[in-house]
């Protein structure tokens, strides 16, 4: 929940969160939780509150519609897009283009040229 998270990062010095937003959310709601919790350092909408029949291929701003940026742009924080889903899928695409046609992961961590690449410090 949102006050869980706003009052755990209020309650201990150096930590911060995100504020989780759907399209749906009250521009002047989450405008309270910002002026109330300076702990808010990004606010996140998610792909899949999409107001788009078909989530994988919406626009950002069916998910993350402009109040969300302009409320960010306001108190100078990030927006964080998740874009997992697709990464994976992505780096699912490049290990087929390797030669194991096996899918993400193939191989062990330490022998897939694939991993090297992208997560060179996760080895």
């Amino acid at each position: 929940e949102r006050l869980f998270a706003c009052e755990l990062s209020a309650a201990h010095e150096g930590f911060v969160n995100g504020l989780l937003v759907t399209p749906w959310d009250d521009p002047e709601e989450i405008n309270g939780w910002l002026e109330k919790y300076p702990h808010i350092v990004a606010l996140k909408p998610y792909r899949v509150w999409a107001q788009a029949e078909d989530t994988y291929e919406a626009d950002i701003l069916d998910y993350a519609p402009e109040w969300i940026w302009e409320l960010a742009n306001k108190w100078e924080i990030s927006v964080i897009n998740h874009l997992y889903i697709f990464f994976f899928h992505l780096v699912n695409q490049l290990c087929h283009l390797c030669g194991t046609g096996l899918g993400f992961p193939c191989t062990p961590r330490e022998s897939c040229r694939v991993r090297k690449v992208i997560f060179p410090r996760h080895i």
